[in-house]
């Protein structure tokens, strides 16, 4: 099995005999050893000449940090539930900055003590 991410803007649709899978920008997916070959020789940018010039999928374990930085996204853990359609989100830093507007919705204020 292999971890493959979509490195480009849009999203790349891996297509094969028994159908697609989509793989958003930023996304990771894990595929058998075949299928990500077969994703990343799909995912093929050419140049004006037809030579080339890039890849759109690129194999996880084959990246450099740096370049898993550069194209890592974050999703809200309440996109799986639903219940939110934000991001995603480029830095950790966005995300819990994106959490802590859940976390502070519906929390009721809390009552001032009172003196006896």
């Amino acid at each position: 099995m292999r971890r493959v991410i979509n490195v480009s803007k849009t999203p790349f649709e891996l297509v094969f005999d028994a159908g697609h899978i989509m793989i958003d920008p930023g996304k990771m997916v894990e595929l058998d050893d075949a299928m990500a070959a077969m994703a990343r020789k799909q995912s093929v940018v050419w140049d004006e000449e037809g030579n080339p010039e890039a890849f759109r999928i690129e194999i996880v374990e084959q990246m450099t940090e740096q370049q898993l930085k550069n194209v890592l996204a974050y999703d809200c853990p309440m996109n799986l539930a639903g219940k939110c359609s934000s991001g995603p989100f480029r830095t950790l830093e966005d995300l819990k900055a994106h959490l802590d507007t859940h976390l502070n919705q519906g929390v009721p204020e809390r009552a001032s003590p009172r003196k006896q």
